[in-house]
């Protein structure tokens, strides 16, 4: 007698859909993923573009830091130019008289990085107190 049937075994088949089942869970998860890593690219480069221009700002002697707003663009750092429709600002604020109660001589400074994500406006914000005497004084 000659077995030699034609056709698939069950474990063949069900190996078979397990693995094309894989593919399309993995090729609709994919766009996603991208979409996070594109993310939280740009916030890290966000934050350390903030970071770097609180360092810039502590560089500075207390007495030269002059209350107001300045933006943000590509000729202040490079990398700002890499997120999508980047900018920022930095303000420079005297201390709000609620926090400094003892008339201390203290700036706020705030460092706001933002960007444009898929029409989401993003932004990334470090915000720091300087004292007259404080860091590199």
């Amino acid at each position: 007698m000659n077995n030699h049937e034609k056709g698939f075994s069950l474990a063949e088949i069900l190996l078979v859909l397990a693995g094309v089942g894989f593919l399309i869970i993995l090729l609709a998860t994919f766009p996603n993923s991208i979409k996070l890593v594109t993310w939280s690219r740009n916030q890290s480069m966000a934050k350390e573009i903030a970071a770097q221009e609180v360092e810039k700002v502590r560089e500075q002697s207390y007495i030269n830091l002059a209350p107001g707003t300045q933006s943000l663009d590509e000729t202040d750092d490079l990398r700002i130019g890499l997120l999508p429709e980047g900018g920022g600002e930095k303000v420079i604020a005297d201390c709000d008289p609620a926090i400094c109660i003892q008339s201390e001589l203290v700036k706020k400074v705030t460092i706001t990085i933002n960007w444009n994500e898929e029409g989401n406006i993003r932004q990334a914000k470090l915000v720091t107190f300087i004292s007259e005497g404080g860091l590199n004084q």
